[in-house]
């Protein structure tokens, strides 16, 4: 939901309160979102939402790229009505928020339906991959989107998925990349 900026301070403490977990469940869990880049541990002074670098961000997209063309390859390949009527559902969420001008569940969304399209290609790796990158790119989109600058929106997952419906995967994976 991007409530917490890159470089915000997550105390163990504070964390276990909140989700009424004990410290090593928490310190367990920000391993592991340290392990996928969503956070930062720093010795001795704890644990911070992470701050990609230019370079980092980067890699990320250019990640993306890589495998999302792979994934909607098999997405279109996947078709199905009952897969057409989830992207309905989800179209109609995105455009929702971005309507409201709720730019951060605009940016979930957007994310959500880029591993709908992960999870209509029937691809563990893929799908784990790419739920990783997304959170990450989340997180750089969070850090270094200028206000007001266009995101992959409810128009283009329109175009999206039309050229999945239409079974065109050339299209399909040159609007996704």
């Amino acid at each position: 939901e991007h409530r917490l900026l890159p470089g915000t301070k997550l105390g163990e403490d504070e964390i276990g309160q909140i989700y009424d977990a004990s410290r090593t469940l928490v310190r367990a869990a920000l391993q592991q979102l340290a392990h996928e880049g969503i956070v930062e541990i720093e010795k001795n002074r704890g644990a911070f939402i992470a701050s990609p670098t230019p370079r980092e961000a980067r890699e990320t997209f250019e990640a993306r790229r890589l495998i999302e063309g792979a994934i909607v390859e098999r997405a279109v390949a996947a078709r199905s009505a009952t897969w057409l009527a989830r992207f309905e559902d989800q179209l109609g969420a995105e455009a929702d928020a971005e309507a409201r001008g709720d730019h951060r569940a605009a940016i979930r969304l957007s994310g959500e339906f880029h591993l709908l399209v992960a999870e209509m290609a029937d691809h563990e790796l893929y799908f784990n991959l790419l739920r990783e990158l997304v959170a990450r790119t989340s997180l750089t989109i969070l850090l270094y989107r200028r206000h007001r600058a266009p995101i992959c929106g409810a128009d283009h997952h329109r175009l999206i998925a039309d050229a999945i419906a239409s079974g065109d995967a050339v299209r399909a994976k040159a609007l996704m990349i």
